[in-house]
């Protein structure tokens, strides 16, 4: 990934978080350092969490009106009866 101007941060993980770290890098093929950048994109960019609450809020109800779907309720008080 092409980047601008660096910016040096320092954090804190777990041991288990850096054995993850570790072998997420090893899987990608890149640095512990981009791992965290992606990662980091994932939860504050474009596609993080706002743009995951966005499409969510799009979508909410699309079944709402539809006739082809069961009847959940009697779906679960199948499930109640067997167990």
């Amino acid at each position: 990934m092409a980047r601008d101007k660096m910016i040096r941060k320092q954090i804190y993980v777990t041991k288990e978080q850096d054995q993850l770290l570790s072998r997420r890098a090893a899987q990608l093929g890149v640095t512990q350092s981009e791992v965290i950048r992606l990662a980091l994109e994932g939860a504050l960019g474009p596609k993080g969490y706002e743009a995951r609450a966005h499409v969510l809020n799009e979508v909410a109800g699309v079944w709402k009106n539809r006739k082809d779907l069961p009847d959940w309720d009697s779906l679960r008080a199948e499930g109640d009866e067997r167990i």
